[in-house]
């Protein structure tokens, strides 16, 4: 009997061993699952463009078996990162994270992921944010966007600013377009330039891409090209008056024509003042089906542009939306469409 209750206490034990090591496997997935490692953001403070900034996060590994990463998804330009693929059972891992900001300005934020293999472990992601100065900053964008009617005329001005610890000459600032003129003004020699844009009135409605060229005295920053965008809009204009459907997978539309939808497109047909009706909506494209709001006079309409599945073929196309009005001083207005259908 005393043999025969040994051998029971010993699978009760068995059991029990079997039960105690199977539980912290569950227990320490539990523990990787809810575990937050110290420092899942960093904030880096205030530094000069072009200085790298560089953190280490750690990811602990509370499974009784090593935690294995598969891959790091980096969320930005300029990222780094440095890991051993493998951490040990109750260890530490070091994930360390650099940041070139050479190409970033302003408030930033990116963000480092890390995979597991098998799923170990939830994906873990690490925030690294910060403000980086730019050594020249232009206030307050980096270039003119200018959006205007075509009798009338316009003036627009972009503030230099010198964040360097060394002056800053500019030497020559050259604008060879036809569309404006441009000037530099000194506001504090080395320091603080003004650039000034001035548009005249009588220019043909349209978009143009135009830009000023700065030379400079700096070795590092020898030139510097300050874009120009105009916008000369007619007394009746679309806003956008391109429609771009990009590419168009044909396939997975015809499984799920409900995602046709997904790809309209909402222009805005707008009079400069008073209201007009629209006498006709006509395209060259049969793939087309446009529907406006509203029906009666008004000073802007909304035009709804979605694709006809049953019209579309693998290829690319391109074509047009033509609207006319009722009132015959008005031009027609014309608005492009393009897509690639694959």
């Amino acid at each position: 009997m005393k043999k025969r209750g040994c051998i029971k206490q010993y699978f009760a034990f068995a059991l029990l061993a079997a039960v105690a090591l199977s539980f912290p496997m569950q227990a320490g997935l539990a523990g990787a699952l809810d575990d937050a490692p110290t420092g899942t953001t960093y904030d880096f403070g205030a530094v000069k463009q072009g200085e790298t900034v560089t953190h280490t996060f750690y990811v602990k590994n509370v499974l009784l078996v090593p935690l294995k990463i598969a891959r790091i998804e980096l969320s930005a330009p300029g990222m780094t990162v440095r890991a051993k693929p493998v951490i040990d059972p109750g260890a530490n891992g070091e994930i360390e994270i650099g940041w070139n900001t050479t190409s970033v300005a302003h408030s930033v934020t990116a963000n480092a992921t890390v995979h597991f293999v098998e799923n170990q472990r939830p994906d873990l992601t690490f925030v690294l944010s910060g403000t980086v100065t730019p050594a020249i900053e232009a206030i307050p964008l980096a270039g003119f966007f200018i959006s205007m009617f075509k009798d009338e005329s316009a003036e627009r001005s972009i503030t230099l600013v010198n964040h360097q610890d060394h002056a800053l000459g500019i030497r020559k600032l050259d604008a060879q377009s036809p569309l404006f003129r441009a000037s530099l003004e000194t506001r504090t020699a080395g320091q603080v330039y003004q650039v000034t844009v001035k548009v005249p009135a009588g220019i043909q409605p349209g978009r143009y891409a135009e830009e000023i060229r700065l030379e400079t005295d700096d070795q590092k920053f020898p030139t510097f090209h300050i874009p120009v965008n105009l916008l000369v809009k007619d007394d009746l204009y679309a806003s956008p008056d391109v429609v771009d459907f990009g590419e168009i997978d044909l396939a997975r539309l015809t499984a799920q024509p409900n995602l046709l939808e997904l790809l309209a497109h909402t222009i805005i047909v707008k009079k400069r003042a008073g209201n007009f009706e629209i006498k006709s909506i006509a395209s060259d494209l049969p793939g087309l089906r446009i529907t406006r709001t509203p029906n009666d006079a008004s000073q802007s309409f909304e035009l709804h542009v979605a694709l006809d599945l049953q019209a579309l073929r693998p290829g690319a196309f391109s074509g047009a939306i033509r609207v006319v009005t009722m009132d015959a001083a008005l031009p027609p207005i014309t608005i492009a469409v393009r897509g690639q259908v694959k």
